[in-house]
């Protein structure tokens, strides 16, 4: 996988799609938050906050003019966006795709590179 390509063409998707407005619901929040946690090594709320910069800040800037400084600050339909993104298809209780693992990990490192 080629994560600035990767990260590209998912913040392309978010900013083409003007339907990504109402706010989010604690249940996709904390969904997002969990399937994260899945698939990040460092578990704290700043490296969670740091990988979802990563993954949506520059698109819900875009559309928005905010910056994430939590999961709460996504549109309903953008933690949509991001959770059916990591989320294993059909999986009870929610499981992260192989797909989701490899972006998570992948935009971990690329923080790790970048903030540290």
């Amino acid at each position: 996988m080629e994560i600035l390509v990767e990260l590209d063409a998912l913040h392309e998707n978010l900013k083409a799609n003007p339907e990504l407005q109402p706010y989010v619901t604690q249940k996709q929040v904390q969904g997002l938050a969990s399937l994260m946690g899945q698939g990040l090594e460092d578990k704290s709320r700043e490296n969670r906050i740091t990988v979802l910069r990563l993954l949506a800040g520059p698109a819900l800037f875009d559309i928005c003019g905010v910056l994430i400084t939590s999961t709460k600050n996504l549109t309903g339909k953008m933690a949509s966006f991001l959770i059916d993104q990591l989320l294993e298809p059909d999986s009870n209780p929610w499981r992260l795709s192989e797909y989701g693992r490899e972006l998570l990990s992948q935009t971990e490192a690329l923080a790790k590179d970048k903030y540290q």
